[in-house]
């Protein structure tokens, strides 16, 4: 029998991927957000176990009820990440909603600009005309009630806007919004005497 000596850098050597994730985790800045990513992955993976069970209790029919969930992350304007799903997660339908209970989350993109906001949602498979929007102080609703493409989302914004300013388009599934940041408050200037 032939005796091999282990390699002794075998034992120094270490996952550079969670060589990696070690550094990052104690950064002061990145930190707390792989820790919020933790929890996402964790929160998503247990709602994803509790939707496969349901279809294999036969309470979610896959050929009615598509299937579809997923989630963005965005640092917000406080520097933390904000993380959005889309899909159709449980909840994603706000309790006073009625007809919009079982409407799926729009994947959405906001970005803000010097004067303007521009909002980009996926709404695939609807019709131009089936889309409502509204425009709030600092947030912006879009609904489709169609019995086979229902999508509900409040997308809250990072600044006060101008609804009347709203300008939105529709083609190929994607709809464009943009619209005018409210001025700043910043008073007018008084002299002293």
């Amino acid at each position: 029998m032939t005796h091999v000596d282990e390699d002794p850098r075998d034992d120094d050597r270490r996952d550079p991927f969670e060589e990696l994730r070690d550094r990052l985790e104690e950064d002061p800045f990145l930190g707390p957000f792989f820790e919020d990513l933790d929890r996402e992955f964790s929160r998503m993976q247990e709602s994803l176990a509790r939707m496969l069970e349901q279809m294999q209790d036969g309470d979610l029919d896959p050929d009615a009820d598509p299937f579809v969930y997923g989630f963005s992350v965005q640092m917000g304007p406080d520097g933390q990440p904000d993380f959005s799903e889309f899909g159709n997660v449980e909840g994603s339908g706000p309790a006073d909603a009625g007809a919009f209970e079982e409407a799926r989350k729009p994947l959405v993109d906001v970005q803000e600009g010097q004067a303007t906001i521009a909002i980009t949602a996926e709404l695939p498979g609807v019709a131009k005309e089936d889309i409502d929007l509204r425009a709030l102080e600092a947030q912006i609703v879009v609904s489709v009630d169609d019995p086979d493409n229902r999508f509900f989302k409040r997308i809250d914004l990072p600044t006060e806007i101008e609804p009347h300013t709203t300008d939105a388009t529709y083609k190929n599934g994607v709809l464009d919004i943009e619209v005018d940041k409210a001025p700043d408050e910043e008073g007018t200037p008084i002299d002293l005497e």
